[in-house]
């Protein structure tokens, strides 16, 4: 009982921090695609190029972003991604591997779009005047950022909070109270 509960336990702990760790890269991706629309109103790549030239500390954030969400050791996407393939490579080592192989095109996929988009001739005159972040964005992103670091660096105060509720979960789950299963009882219980 004792081993079926930890499993239980760690299915759950393992799946939460990848669900965190997605939202806060992808939101923080996201808020500085719009950034960057409001600015050029274009979603094209190809309008881009040399943006670092003019938007360093934009640059700047939205890299520690995208490595976030390449799950880069030491960042938050790592945490997660690195626990669920763990877990899962005991018992599906192929699909694993197949997965892990996902996440290496999806990282050449980022910074390749990092490098068309920051690096190389500023030869577009409308980036020339983009304007840096704002002390506005600023303050919604450096929460985000924070998270981001401090999850990757620190994630143990998650992994603990997680435990808890996980181990709240299945005791409610045992007891015929989780995901509707109290009406289920109390309908049994009746006839």
């Amino acid at each position: 009982m004792r081993i079926a509960e930890s499993q239980k336990i760690s299915t759950i702990i393992t799946k939460e921090p990848q669900m965190v760790n997605h939202g806060l890269s992808t939101g923080a991706l996201f808020l500085l695609a719009g950034i960057l629309y409001e600015r050029r109103h274009t979603r094209h790549i190809a309008s881009y190029g040399g943006l670092f030239k003019s938007v360093p500390h934009f640059a700047a954030v939205f890299m520690v972003a995208a490595l976030s969400s390449i799950a880069l050791p030491g960042l938050n996407g790592f945490v997660g991604e690195f626990m669920i393939f763990a877990g899962s490579f005991g018992k599906f080592p192929l699909l694993t591997s197949v997965a892990i192989s996902g996440v290496i095109l999806s990282a050449v996929y980022m910074l390749s779009m990092y490098e068309k988009v920051f690096y190389g001739e500023l030869s577009i005159k409308e980036n020339e005047n983009i304007p840096d972040l704002k002390t506005r964005e600023w303050l919604y992103l450096l929460p985000i950022l924070f998270f981001i670091v401090f999850i990757g660096l620190k994630p143990q105060p998650f992994l603990d909070k997680l435990e808890s509720s996980a181990r709240n979960y299945i005791s409610a789950a045992q007891k015929g109270e989780a995901m509707g299963g109290r009406q289920e009882a109390e309908e049994e219980n009746r006839k």
